[in-house]
C-alpha cells in the first residue's frame, strides 16, 4: 500500500461507536483499581496497551484472517479512542498518565473532600449546596471511612457534575475546532506530542507489500527496533519496582543534579541545577530547533544572566549556599523580574493574540453557522459549522448557569469560561510547537477578575469563595493531562490530519467518549471509594487535596508569593507586557528570516527541566549540521519513535504484575471483610 495514494476518509464504522461508549467505562473501572488501592504514583493504569501493542495484536490477526485488517482511518480512530481514556503521554510513549481516572478529582472531589476535613468543613456545609456536594454527614463519613451508600443522597451531586463535565470537554471540542484549520491546516504546526504515535502509524501502513514497521530489510525499520531495545533497558528500573515496596527509581530514566556549590563563587545566584528526563529528550526531536533554542536562551537569560546580576546587586536575598530548589523563588515569587511567572502568564497574552490574529476567521464560522452569510463554507471535514457554532454557544450557557447555580456571582460566571476559553487557546497554542507548558497560576487572576466585576474585595475575601471553588472546578490543574482538553485533543486532530482521517469521525468518536467516561466516572466514584473501605485508607491522587489550599488562601487563608495582594499589579503588568512581547516577536519573526527567537520555548521552561531541553537542542542542532533534515529524519525520528515505545512497551507489564500482586488481593480483602 502506497502512503501517497490514500484518500481522505473518515474510518467511522459502527464497531468503532460501540467500542467508543463501552470501551471508556471498562477502562475507567479496571484502572480506578490501581489508582486507588496499587500505587499510583507508578503505574496508573493496565488499559489500553500501549500503541506498539495493538499494532503488533492485529498485525498478527490480520495473518490469521483478513478480516481484522483494518483500514489506516479506522485504526487511526480506533488509537484515538484509547488516546482519549489513557492521558496524554500515552500517543507519545505508551505510558498512562493517569488516564482519564482523575477526572473527579479536580471538581467533584474537591467539594466532597471539602465537607469532611478540617479547616474547610464548617464553610463548606454552609455554603456549598447539597447538590453540589451531600451534606449528609452520616454518607460523607460512609465514603471517608467505609459504609453503605445510599443512591438518593448522592445522585443529585452526581448529576450536576456530570452535566458541568460533559458541557465542559465537549465545549472543548467545539470552541478549539475553531482553530484546527488555521493551526494544523494552514500553519502546519507540528504538534510534537503527536510526533511518536504519527511515526509508529505510519510505518504499519508504509509499504507495497509488508507493512514497514516489521521489515527489517528497510534501514528506518531496523533503527526503529534499536530505538525500542533501548527504551526497554531505560524502563527496566520501573519493572524492578513493581516487586519491591518503594517510590519510583528514577536513576536511568532521569534524574535531578546542583551545580550551584561548585559555581556560586563565579555565578552567585545563577540557577544552575535542573532535571534531566531521558524520554523528554526523544520526545523533543519533534519539537522545531527554534523552539529548543529559545528555551535555552531564555534559561541563561533569565535563570544565569538575571539572577547573577541580581544576586551580586543585592536585588534578591541570595546568600552563599542556596540551593538550585532555593534559587527558584528568584524566578517566581521574589525579586524585580519574576522571569518564570512572567513565562506563565504569557500562555494566557498568548490565548488573547490568538483571538485577535484569528478573529476574521473566528467570526466567519459563527456567521457561517448561524447562517448569518450563505456565501461563506458551511462545514469543514465534514463537521457543519452549524454544529460548532450552536454547540459552542450552548455549551457556554450551560456552564454559566452552572456556575451560577454553584454560588458564583453572575457576572462573574459569564467571564469566567471566556476567560478559560483564552488561557485553552493559549495552551493549545503552546503545544503546537512543544508539549510543555506552565498550567498553576491562573486562580489570583480569576480572583482579580471578579473584583474588577464588583463581586467582591481585594486579595483575600470570603465573598469570592463559591466562584474561585466553580472557577477552581472548571480548569482544575489535573485536567492539563487529561486527552479530553483542548489542547490534547489536538493530539488527535493532528494525528487524525496526518493519516488522512477526516475531521468528522474523530469529532464524532471523541464527544462520544466524554459523555460515555463522564456518565459512569461520576455515578462509580463516590460508590467505589465507599464500598472499598473508604477514601481515607485509599492509595488514591489527591489532586482535590493539593488543590484546595490555593482557593481556600484566596478567601478564608492568607494568599502568598504569586497570590499576595502586592502581586495582584505586577501579575497583570505581565500579563500585558507578555501580550506586547508576543506581538513584537511575531512582528520581527515575520519581518526577518534571521530572527528566530520564538516565545514558546520560552513557555515550556519550567525551571528545573532546562538540561532536558539543552541536551535535545544540542543533539537536532548537530545532526542538522552534519546532514541536515534529512538525516535527522532518517535516523534520529525512527530511533526516537522506537525508544518511546519500549519505554511503555515494558511499563505495561510491571503494571498489570501490580494490579495481580497489590491491587486485585486488596480488593478481594476489603470487599470480604465483614
Amino acid at each position: 500500500m502506497l502512503w501517497g495514494s490514500i484518500e481522505k476518509a473518515t474510518g467511522l464504522k459502527p464497531w468503532l461507536i460501540v467500542y467508543a461508549i463501552l470501551w471508556p467505562p471498562v477502562a475507567y473501572f479496571f484502572n480506578n483499581w490501581m489508582i486507588s488501592l496499587g500505587r499510583w504514583w507508578l503505574f496508573p493504569a493496565i488499559v489500553p496497551l500501549p500503541v506498539i501493542w495493538i499494532l503488533g495484536l492485529f498485525y498478527g490477526l490480520e495473518k490469521i484472517s483478513p478480516r481484522f485488517k483494518l483500514s489506516q482511518q479506522e485504526m487511526t480512530l480506533f488509537i484515538i479512542i484509547n488516546f482519549l481514556t489513557a492521558g496524554s503521554w500515552w500517543i507519545m510513549s505508551g505510558l498512562h498518565y493517569w488516564t482519564l481516572v482523575p477526572i473527579v478529582n479536580w471538581n467533584y472531589a474537591m467539594f466532597i473532600h471539602g465537607k469532611i476535613v478540617d479547616p474547610y468543613k464548617d464553610v463548606f456545609l454552609k455554603k456549598i449546596p447539597s447538590y453540589l456536594a451531600p451534606n449528609d454527614i452520616d454518607q460523607l463519613n460512609a465514603f471517608y471511612y467505609g459504609g453503605t451508600f445510599d443512591w438518593g443522597v448522592w445522585l443529585p451531586s452526581m448529576v450536576f457534575w456530570m452535566v458541568f463535565v460533559i458541557a465542559l470537554y465537549t465545549g472543548n471540542y467545539f470552541w478549539g475546532f475553531f482553530l484546527r484549520k488555521p493551526l494544523i491546516e494552514e500553519e502546519r504546526l507540528p504538534f510534537p506530542g503527536s510526533g511518536p504515535g504519527t511515526m509508529w502509524l505510519s510505518m504499519y501502513y508504509r509499504g507495497k507489500e509488508k507493512r514497514e514497521l516489521f521489515d527489517f530489510s528497510k534501514i528506518i525499520t531496523k533503527v526503529f527496533w534499536i530505538g525500542f531495545v533501548l527504551g526497554c533497558i531505560v524502563s527496566s528500573p520501573i519493572i524492578i519496582n513493581a516487586f519491591l515496596p518503594s517510590p519510583w527509581v528514577w536513576y536511568i530514566q532521569g534524574w535531578t543534579f546542583d551545580w550551584t556549590p561548585f559555581t556560586e563563587s563565579l555565578l552567585p545566584g545563577a540557577l544552575l541545577g535542573g532535571y534531566f528526563y531521558v524520554t523528554d529528550v526523544f520526545i523533543a526531536q519533534w519539537i522545531p530547533l527554534d523552539v529548543l533554542a529559545s528555551s535555552v536562551i531564555w534559561w541563561l537569560v533569565g535563570g544565569v544572566i538575571y539572577q547573577t546580576i541580581a544576586a551580586r546587586t543585592g536585588l534578591v536575598p541570595w546568600t552563599p549556599g542556596m540551593t538550585a530548589s532555593q534559587l527558584t523563588q528568584f524566578a517566581w515569587d521574589v525579586g524585580p523580574f519574576k522571569w518564570m511567572l512572567f513565562d506563565n502568564f504569557m500562555t494566557f497574552a498568548l490565548g488573547i493574540y490568538i483571538a485577535i490574529k484569528l478573529r476574521r476567521h473566528i467570526i466567519n464560522i459563527i456567521k457561517a453557522g448561524l447562517g448569518i452569510d450563505k456565501s461563506l463554507p458551511s462545514h469543514e471535514e465534514g463537521v457543519p459549522y452549524s454544529l460548532i457554532t450552536i454547540g459552542g454557544i450552548v455549551t457556554l450557557v450551560i456552564i454559566i448557569v452552572m456556575m451560577m447555580a454553584g454560588g458564583a456571582y453572575a457576572p462573574f460566571a459569564i467571564v469566567a469560561p471566556i476567560f478559560y476559553i483564552l488561557i485553552y487557546w493559549g495552551w493549545t497554542r503552546a503545544v503546537g510547537e512543544q508539549h510543555f507548558y506552565p498550567f498553576d497560576t491562573y486562580n489570583g487572576l480569576a480572583f482579580d477578575i471578579g473584583t474588577v466585576l464588583g463581586g467582591w474585595g481585594g486579595r483575600p475575601d470570603p465573598a469570592a469563595f463559591n466562584s474561585i471553588m466553580m472557577w477552581t472546578a472548571l480548569w482544575g490543574p489535573g485536567s492539563r493531562m487529561a486527552a479530553t482538553t483542548m489542547h490534547h485533543q489536538f493530539l488527535s486532530w493532528k494525528l487524525g490530519f496526518q493519516m488522512k482521517t477526516l475531521a468528522r469521525g474523530i469529532l464524532t468518536v471523541g464527544l462520544i467518549v466524554v459523555v460515555s467516561n463522564a456518565v459512569f466516572a461520576y455515578l462509580e466514584w463516590p460508590w467505589w471509594y465507599t464500598t472499598v473501605g473508604g477514601y481515607s485508607s485509599a492509595r488514591s491522587i489527591e489532586y482535590h487535596i493539593w488543590t484546595l489550599p490555593n482557593p481556600w488562601s484566596l478567601t478564608y487563608g492568607v494568599p502568598t508569593g504569586r497570590y499576595a495582594p502586592e502581586a495582584t499589579v505586577e501579575n497583570w503588568i505581565y500579563v500585558f507586557a507578555g501580550l506586547a512581547f508576543l506581538f513584537v516577536v511575531y512582528w520581527l519573526r515575520a519581518k526577518f528570516t534571521w530572527f528566530f527567537f520564538n516565545p514558546v520555548g520560552m513557555m515550556m521552561l519550567c525551571y528545573w527541566w532546562w538540561p532536558t531541553w539543552l541536551t535535545a537542542f544540542i543533539i537536532k542542532f548537530v545532526v542538522f549540521k552534519i546532514g541536515g533534515a534529512r538525516l535527522h529524519e532518517k535516523y534520529i525520528l525512527p530511533l526516537s519513535a522506537g525508544f518511546l515505545a519500549g519505554f511503555g512497551a515494558l511499563v505495561i507489564l510491571a503494571a498489570w504484575a501490580m494490579f495481580f500482586t497489590l491491587a486485585l488481593p486488596e480488593f478481594l480483602a476489603r470487599t470480604s471483610m465483614p
